[in-house]
Parts: structure tokens; sequence; C-alpha cells
């Protein structure tokens, strides 16, 4: 557990014990003299409010804070024709808060075509491209694209798809 969490919990339980006995003595089953009970319930209605507020503030954070790369085109059930020696686009969405890396490759036949040159727009789609030089009929391709920091990854998305190449 994080320090975070450990504080987090800790307030929980704090919580749920200050209700547990106010409740307790509302229905007299604990014998709370009238200025402590009075004071208690004020403290519940305080800690109710302040996890409220807490709560609405990170509903309300910025969701530019994450990361997240989801592969938009080719689908999984897509077929495509590709000739050989032609570059083959990957297209997708991404959100970059951390300023993270964008790679990717394609695995076709065992061999591995990697992917660097990602190009992202102002509304966060990427466009990413490879050549495939080899000649192979029909092969079931599998891309990935990746969101790393260092040594890191912090999102991952992949999708296959059958892919049919030719001479030209």
């Amino acid at each position: 557990m994080t320090p975070t969490e450990v504080i987090i919990w800790t307030c929980v339980f704090v919580f749920v014990c200050t209700a547990v006995i106010a409740v307790l003595s509302l229905v007299k089953v604990i014998n709370i003299s009238e200025p402590f009970r009075t004071r208690l319930f004020y403290v519940v209605v305080i800690e109710i409010a302040l996890s409220s507020v807490y709560v609405f503030k990170n509903s309300m954070s910025d969701p530019m804070e994450t990361n997240f790369i989801r592969i938009v085109n080719p689908t999984p059930t897509a077929q495509l024709s590709f000739i050989q020696g032609q570059t083959l686009y990957l297209y997708g969405v991404c959100l970059n808060g951390d300023s993270a890396t964008f790679s990717g490759e394609i695995y076709a036949n065992n061999k591995v075509y990697p992917m660097d040159n990602f190009q992202i727009d102002s509304r966060n789609v990427f466009a990413v491209s490879t050549q495939l030089n080899d000649t192979f009929p029909i092969a079931r391709v599998k891309m990935i694209v990746r969101l790393s920091k260092g040594d890191k990854i912090l999102f991952i998305d992949s999708t296959s798809t059958n892919l049919a190449v030719s001479r030209r």
C-alpha cells in the first residue's frame, strides 16, 4: 500500500467508527452525555461534507492526466489488400498526459517491422506507417502500439487482421 492509500483508508475507518458510535448513541445502545453527542453529530456532518467535496473535486479532474492509445483502423475483421513495397498505415486515437514516447511494430510471418514515425494531430488522432518488403500470399498480421516512459509501458493496444500481399 502506498502512503496515500494508508491515509485514505485511515480516514475511512475513522469516519465509519464515528458514524457507528453516533448511530448507537442515537438508539441508546451507547450512553453518551448530551454535549458530547451533539459534537459527535457535528463531526459526522462535517466528515460527510468534506468527503462529498473531495469526491466531487476528483470527479471533475482533468482527464488529460491519463495515458491512452487505441488502434482504430485496420479493424480486426478487415481484409487488407497490399502491394509489395507499398506503405502500410495504421490509425488510432491517443491521450498522452505524461509526455510518453510512442512505439510499435507489426508481426507478420515471423518477422518484425518497426513503426516509429508516429504523427499526431491536434485532435489526438495518430497515424503511423511502415513498409512491408516481403511477399507472402495471405498472412495474419498483428499490430502493436504502445505509450511508454523509459522502460515502463503506460498503455498498450494491439489488433490482428488478414493481409493479402501481391507483387506489382
